[in-house]
């Protein structure tokens, strides 16, 4: 017997021990609301993943700050050269897409 967490788009959560297919049934008899998520307890998410999270965050920074980031300092608090520091955000966002196909399917 597994404990679940069943958790609603307000937050809301509900813990539950029995199999998937009984937590399934308690979603759908209370209200069915399709919004909801059933996890084990000891799943990991992907939220909890470093090896997801940090190209991500990598990816991000660099999609929405890239007129905006001071290389040259960046490259020289790492010990790098530009072409370098490029090629990890390079890296950072194949990663990132990597994870996203493999996730998101």
């Amino acid at each position: 017997m597994k404990t679940f967490h069943v958790i609603d788009t307000d937050d809301s959560e509900v813990m539950l021990r029995g199999s998937h297919d009984e937590c399934v049934k308690w979603v759908a008899d209370h209200d069915g609301d399709p919004c909801y998520v059933i996890r084990a307890e000891h799943e990991v998410v992907n939220w909890e993943r470093d090896d997801y999270q940090f190209p991500r965050l990598l990816a991000e920074i660099l999609a929405v700050s890239h007129d905006k980031l001071d290389y040259d300092a960046l490259c020289e608090s790492m010990d790098v050269v530009p072409g370098e520091l490029h090629e990890l955000f390079d890296r950072a966002d194949a990663a990132w897409e990597r994870v996203k196909r493999e996730t998101c399917r």
